[in-house]
């Protein structure tokens, strides 16, 4: 059967990487010629190319418009076979490769055997042959029954479950030494096998084509055996050390905005917009921080930074205003009954965070905070007193911008008077009492929080200083305009302060001179399928470095927890793929299907869940109800269609004949969770044009 020639293209090299795939596996030169043949009985391509030097240039040009990669898939593995072909590994070579990092035994002891032999291998000898294990959970089981000492069960169970299932035919491995060098560069040639006769007898077979010593430049290493890289960022400077940069894009922002101090990741639902942004904020405090590690132990790190106040997360919402961001005007509760209603100047979070952010302040925000809560009124807390050889007060907080004293000689019941912190700080960085109201009690505060809680002056310039984040999530939900109001021009990263053009402003409220510390950077989130909200404005986005996070389907396969069932992963890939191929040609590529919600789904059962709950409730909402539309996307086997004629529906009306109406179908969308797995299943099929699982009980 030939292929018929339409404007949908080939994904770039899709073609050719199949064939440079399978001539790695069969480990034969002269297998690209076949293959090349192969095509040209599938009718794939028109002629055969023989001059292999050529064969990347000259082959795009021959393949050109190919009408669908689906179709192309099942094509090639047909004519594999149908040339005689070794087929074993055909469903391998058509999978994009991955990327893995290895390291052969401490101190990469075991290298020089496992380059004699051919292989990559690994210990845990104890729990048997590991292709016997149905889910990492009973291998860590195993290890918890055999293993004794330090080790951490879950990261070796997933470890060794990826080497059985996730590693695949033709990824490519890269050996490391520690986590500073980098010793060589193979290609996996076999499936998982169990070696007994060998020390480490956890065993795959690997063409060893680059071997060396490679210093790491900036990243250190993880430190465990077997780490997926593909979605590592630095995984480009690791292959540019075997000059082979080109072969995985570089994120944007290595190229475009190294380190910056705002950037926004945006993309359609569920991308892991918010799930990166934990990786990244951690990434920008403690680089050194293993983000390879198990997720629990991400978040851990995540929550113990946001403890430490240097994340700050926020959302914003249509309701969100200047006043809650910056700095505005709050009504306060009253302290006794019968009082009137009073106003102060309140920080809001942003604020908040540049003042702990901004070094020339020391340590003053935290021990602030700290003494807030200590004598805290609202929290039932008592006034401390603070003597000193001049006066003697009670200090309390009521929850405002000011602390309240009370003098122990005054005569008046109940003279509590203001002392206004931020005028607190001024004297405590300038020693400027000017325009600062009761001084003496401002003075003696500070000297106390001096004395007795810890309070110190800013760190050298010299030093560097501590990075804070501040996350904003769905930062195009709020009116960003109206919310950032004049700070949109501090937050320019040449006027920051420090910089050479920085600039303050005087805020309209406290009348404060205010700048954006450098060490600060803002991290937000943009769902581009959210209707509800306009585009951000110039003015933001060319104040920020957009990173984009497009739908990954490959990740089902490397990082989904699909058990064996009826249908494959690949299954499961290939449907979010043709989805989004689907609703891409409808409206545009801002509204596709993310990922994530395909990640946590384990058999049928939640693959129904995940179309019911999240998959149809968005089409619905891109399409505004059209249900004809939503039919193109997803295909017939999702719907109910009552064609019956009730003669009676329609009342009389003047000269209208209703007789035309009663005709028109009416679609209805199943509920998804009461369909049997025989219906659901034939309801894929019907989606990807092609038959999907067997019959199972229903």
């Amino acid at each position: 059967m030939n292929f018929n020639k339409s404007s949908v293209k080939l994904p770039k090299d899709g073609l050719i990487q199949f064939i440079d795939n399978y001539a790695m596996v069969v480990g034969v030169r002269k297998s690209k010629e076949l293959v090349h043949r192969a095509m040209v009985e599938a009718g794939a391509i028109d002629n055969v190319i023989t001059s292999f030097d050529q064969d990347k240039i000259d082959f795009q040009k021959i393949v050109g418009d190919i009408l669908d990669w689906t179709l192309l898939r099942e094509r090639a593995k047909e004519a594999i076979k149908n040339s005689n072909m070794d087929d074993s590994k055909e469903l391998d070579v058509l999978k994009p490769k991955k990327y893995w990092l290895y390291a052969p035994g401490e101190k990469a002891f075991l290298w020089d055997e496992n380059i004699k032999r051919g292989e990559m291998t690994m210990g845990w000898n104890s729990i048997k042959d590991l292709s016997l294990f149905k889910s990492r959970e009973e291998i860590q089981l195993a290890l918890e029954k055999n293993i004794l000492g330090e080790t951490d069960k879950y990261v070796a169970s997933l470890m060794l479950w990826n080497l059985v299932h996730k590693v695949s035919n033709g990824d490519i491995i890269l050996v490391k030494k520690g986590n500073k060098k980098i010793l060589g560069k193979g290609t996996v040639l076999s499936d998982y096998s169990y070696d007994s006769e060998q020390e480490y007898c956890n065993v795959r077979r690997v063409e060893w084509d680059t071997v060396g010593e490679w210093d790491v430049p900036k990243q250190q290493l993880p430190m465990q055996t077997l780490t997926y890289l593909s979605d590592k960022k630095y995984l480009p400077d690791l292959l540019a050390l075997f000059d082979e940069g080109e072969t995985v894009a570089r994120p944007k922002e290595s190229s475009l905005c190294a380190a910056p101090k705002n950037q926004i990741l945006f993309g359609p639902p569920g991308t892991g917009k918010t799930y990166n942004t934990i990786n990244r904020a951690i990434e920008i405090i403690n680089p050194d921080f293993d983000l390879s590690q198990d997720r629990k132990e991400v978040k851990k790190e995540f929550d113990r930074l946001t403890n430490n106040g240097q994340i700050i997360f926020t959302t914003f919402h249509q309701s969100m205003s200047y006043e809650d961001f910056v700095e505005g005007i709050k009504p306060q509760e009253p302290k006794e009954e019968g009082q009137s209603i009073s106003y102060a100047v309140e920080d809001g979070i942003f604020k908040r965070v540049c003042r702990i952010a901004d070094q020339k302040s020391g340590n003053f925000e935290s021990i602030i905070e700290k003494f807030k809560d200590e004598i805290s009124d609202l929290e039932g807390k008592e006034p401390i007193t603070i003597k000193s050889k001049r006066t003697a007060f009670d200090v309390a907080y009521r929850g405002t911008s000011v602390f309240y004293v009370q003098p122990k000689a005054s005569i008046k019941e109940n003279a509590w008077y203001p002392v206004n912190i931020r005028h607190i700080e001024k004297v405590f960085e300038t020693g400027d009492f000017s325009g600062v109201y009761s001084p003496t009690y401002v003075r003696e505060i500070i000297s106390f929080l001096e004395n007795e809680r810890g309070l110190k002056r800013g760190v050298n310039k010299a030093v560097k200083s501590k990075p804070y984040v501040l996350i904003i999530d769905e930062i195009n939900r709020g009116n960003v305009s109206q919310i950032f109001g004049e700070l949109i021009t501090l937050i320019e990263e040449d006027k920051r302060l420090g910089q050479k053009e920085s600039l303050e402003v005087i805020l309209p409220y406290s009348k404060e001179r205010f700048g954006v510390p450098s060490n600060l950077y803002i991290l937000g989130t943009m769902n581009t399928a959210d209707r509800s909200v306009e585009a951000l404005d110039t003015a933001l986005r060319r104040r920020f470095c957009f990173e984009e996070m497009p739908p990954k389907s490959e990740l089902i396969a490397s990082d989904g927890q699909w058990d064996v069932d009826t249908i494959s992963a690949d299954d499961v890939k290939d449907i979010m793929e043709i989805i989004n191929r689907r609703i891409e040609k409808l409206m545009d590529k801002d509204h596709l299907i993310g990922h994530s919600y395909f990640l946590k789904v384990k058999n049928l059962d939640n693959l129904k869940v995940v179309f019911h709950n999240n998959i149809l409730p968005l089409l619905q909402e891109y399409f505004y109800g059209d249900y004809g539309k939503i039919g193109l996307v997803i295909g017939e086997g999702f719907f109910e269609i009552n064609r019956e004629e009730e003669e009676l529906l329609f009342a009389d009306f003047q000269n209208y004949d209703p007789s035309m109406l009663m005709e028109k179908p009416v679609y209805r969308l199943k509920n998804i969770t009461l369909m049997d797995n025989d219906e659901f299943i034939h309801a894929l099929s019907l989606l990807l044009r092609r038959q999907i699982g067997s019959s199972v009980e229903s």
